[in-house]
């Protein structure tokens, strides 16, 4: 099979340039990547671009798109990818989200269901798990914080997540965490009002976690899946934080055909 061709693009959103990698072609997919920076065209958007046309902004302030001075709540950051879809001219989309992503999209959902046709949440973020607990990023230092999202660190992870801290990446993550702290500072990477909202959630949405993820422990999955009446969980054993970048064929076993049914 012959690679996808994908390329960087930027748009326009309430006057801010929006950093993008798109490829492939077939239904509109948009992946939101979570609470580190953007790093690059992964193998799993190569994957899903042989299915999907991908779209994968960057958040604002998290890498390559600036930060939004305004933007104080995840509900800012779900308004603004309501803007880019109308900028883009994509009127109803699958949606797939990690982390604090996964937050947004399931936001974007319950705000706007017409948009989504069907919902990923990999490890996401936004609820409060009924017991464990959310690892407070802002107390780590970056190497630490890199060592405890991942449970099998495949060479792809090493090469865009774990690689030997440098001045230039310690510099990134302080950006990260100035912009994070500006959307979930307190309550910390939570909504409080979210699991009372998400069973309007009624588009079809498939939940994946890493079983050892510890960020967010799985009883945030269990809670999502609880919650949300057209779901089901899958979770990937032996796998941290970052699904399909740590079990990348488990990932796409469950994702392709649940976004690709027919």
């Amino acid at each position: 099979m012959s690679a996808v061709a994908w390329s960087e693009e930027t748009v326009q959103v309430a006057g801010t340039p929006v950093h993008y990698y798109c490829g492939g072609e077939g239904p509109p997919l948009l992946v939101l990547h979570g609470l580190d920076p953007n790093p690059a065209w992964l193998a799993c958007h190569q994957a899903l671009a042989t299915h999907f046309r991908v779209y994968a902004p960057t958040h604002p302030g998290f890498g390559r798109t600036p930060l939004v001075p305004w933007m104080r709540r995840v509900s800012d950051l779900t308004l603004f990818y309501l803007w880019l879809l109308e900028e883009m001219g994509l009127e109803r989309v699958l949606l797939l989200g990690h982390g604090l992503g996964g937050w947004v999209a399931a936001d974007l959902a319950i705000t706007c269901p017409h948009l989504v046709e069907r919902l990923v949440l990999v490890d996401a973020a936004g609820v409060k798990p009924p017991h464990g607990e959310i690892l407070d990023v802002f107390l780590l230092p970056w190497p630490e914080v890199q060592a405890a999202l991942v449970a099998t660190p495949t060479p792809e992870w090493q090469r865009h997540f774990g690689a030997t801290s440098t001045p230039e990446e310690e510099e990134r993550w302080e950006t990260v965490l100035v912009a994070l702290a500006r959307l979930s500072w307190k309550p910390y990477l939570y909504d409080p009002r979210l699991p009372h909202v998400l069973p309007r959630l009624r588009c079809p949405t498939l939940i994946v976690w890493g079983r050892e993820d510890r960020l967010l422990p799985l009883a945030c999955g269990e809670l999502y899946r609880e919650r949300i009446a057209a779901s089901r969980l899958v979770v990937l054993e032996a796998c941290g934080h970052y699904p399909h970048v740590e079990q990348p064929q488990a990932f796409l076993e469950a994702v392709v055909p649940f976004l690709r049914p027919n």
